[in-house]
């Protein structure tokens, strides 16, 4: 009785043995593919966010290069911002009196450039209000405004930074049309 008890025992802690061992195993294998698991759930929850999310990434970047003159060189978009200025004045019934970069040094995303307006007060506000709908890489830096009240007359200073963004080739044509009203 004593060799069948002993067989059992035996048998027993073999088979405990056995479970332990592959538990083990099984333990290292999970904490070994844990952490590739949930880098690829992080994967796939990045893809299905940019897959849902496409249409609206490609408008904030539309938008976003609208902040930017693409030009061919800084002295072409210069002028081509100049000419864009001469056409919104006249479109809005506003006399433009000067337009020309600031004296300070232009930087390598942009330059400042000095407007002197005269028109009606109300002529000048849509002339900025235009500005600002159409021309988003010609933000307002400065405006200041000297109104004659007894005449209906208004003179406008505007310091603008000119923002722009040189591109070689046919890219520079792609950007915001210069002469767009």
């Amino acid at each position: 009785m004593n060799d069948r008890f002993t067989k059992r025992w035996v048998l027993v802690v073999a088979i405990w043995s056995v479970a332990g061992i592959l538990t083990l195993w099984n333990t290292a294998g999970v904490n070994r593919l844990a952490p590739l698991q949930a880098a690829r759930e992080q994967t796939r929850m990045d893809a299905d966010y940019c897959r849902r999310q496409a249409a609206r990434m490609v408008e904030v970047a539309e938008k976003q290069a609208r902040y930017y003159h693409t030009v061919a060189a800084p002295n072409l978009g210069l002028l081509a911002a100049q000419e864009t200025l001469r056409r919104l004045a006249q479109s809005r019934g506003v006399s433009l009196l000067k337009v020309e970069p600031a004296a300070e040094q232009p930087s390598p995303e942009g330059v400042a450039i000095a407007l002197r307006l005269v028109g009606s007060l109300a002529d000048g506000a849509a002339f900025l209000a235009l500005l600002e709908q159409r021309c988003p890489y010609l933000p307002l830096a400065a405006v200041k405004i000297v109104s004659d009240s007894a005449a209906g007359i208004a003179e406008f200073d505007i310091s603008l930074h000119y923002r722009f963004r040189v591109v070689a080739g046919p890219q520079a044509a792609a950007g915001p049309a210069a002469g767009a009203i």
